[in-house]
């Protein structure tokens, strides 16, 4: 489970899952407005950081170039696959037969 996410998820994740940022939260009334900014991937808001170096932005969009969204995909399904098999049938326990 940790080579999950040590490689494939948080690839995929980064790269491929864009999400909200809460911009501003202000009270109107009884109720709170939230305003957050377009959606998009952590790699791209470091992409777009003033403060990076450019170095560390070119070897971020090589990776970025590089990756496959259907091939992690397909890796993280089967790792899991693996892992809820191992789950099921562990390897020292015998599959239980059905006649007594």
């Amino acid at each position: 489970m940790n080579d999950i996410y040590a490689n494939e998820f948080s690839l995929f994740t980064n790269f491929f899952c864009p999400t909200l940022k809460l911009t501003s939260k202000a009270r109107e009334g009884s109720k709170w407005v939230r305003k957050h900014s377009k959606q998009i991937t952590h790699a791209q808001r470091v992409l777009d950081h003033a403060d990076i170096p450019k170095s560390a932005k070119e070897k971020l969009s090589a990776q970025m170039k590089s990756l496959n969204p259907f091939m992690l995909q397909k890796q993280i399904q089967r790792k899991l696959k693996a892992i809820f098999k191992l789950l099921r049938y562990p390897p020292n326990s015998r599959k239980r037969s059905t006649l007594r």
